[in-house]
This record gives structure tokens, C-alpha cells and sequence, in this order.
């Protein structure tokens, strides 16, 4: 499943509520709690989205995941684009399920 033609692919370092690794004053402020496969990602993948689609933005925003370093895959959904630059946030359980720690890398598309 790929909600986006022309394979729209970036990479991105991980983290948790519980494995906040250098940004845990920003999981202090969220207001909406990060819960099942929901994500956050930084402005900028809003901003591409916003430059590939113009009018015609695709809602719900899915993506397929991947963590390379263990060949587990999921899907998610979106929901903020408020973290930092290279970074994204997921759910405690959503880490475990793909088998990620802090700081790891997982793979969009």
C-alpha cells in the first residue's frame, strides 16, 4: 500500500514517551498523546506532501514502515507534524512492535 504515486521515500530516527533519548522536554509539552500505530513527523514531510500534491492531499496520510535492520514492516497513519527536523515519535507499543530503541532508524514510504 502506497498512498502516494512517485514513491515519496525519507528516513527517519525514532522515538518514545518512554525512550525520549535528547527530546524529552518535547514529549513533556505534547498535548495529544501518541497511541497504536499514530505518528509524528516533522513539518517538512507536510511541507513535500503539500508541494507533490497541491489541491488533491490524500486523507488519511498512511505510510508503509520499515525497520531494515530486523525486515519487520507496518503501516501508520499520521497524527501531528510537530517533531523535530529527522526525527519522529511513536507510540511505546508501536516501538516494540517494530522492534525498534531510541534513535534507531525506520524507513517511510
Amino acid at each position: 500500500l502506497n498512498m502516494f504515486p512517485g514513491n515519496i521515500s525519507f528516513t527517519l530516527r525514532c522515538f518514545s514517551k518512554s525512550y525520549p533519548g535528547p527530546h524529552a522536554k518535547d514529549f513533556s509539552r505534547r498535548r495529544r498523546p501518541l497511541q497504536g500505530n499514530r505518528i509524528s513527523l516533522p513539518s517538512r514531510v507536510l511541507n513535500d506532501l503539500q508541494v507533490r500534491f497541491r489541491h488533491s492531499m490524500p486523507s488519511p496520510i498512511l505510510f508503509h514502515v520499515r525497520n531494515t535492520k530486523f525486515s519487520k514492516q507496518s503501516h501508520c497513519g499520521v497524527l501531528d507534524f510537530v517533531a523535530p527536523p529527522t526525527v519522529c515519535y511513536l507510540s511505546d507499543s508501536f516501538m516494540e512492535d517494530m522492534m525498534l530503541q531510541a534513535g534507531d532508524k525506520l524507513s517511510f514510504r
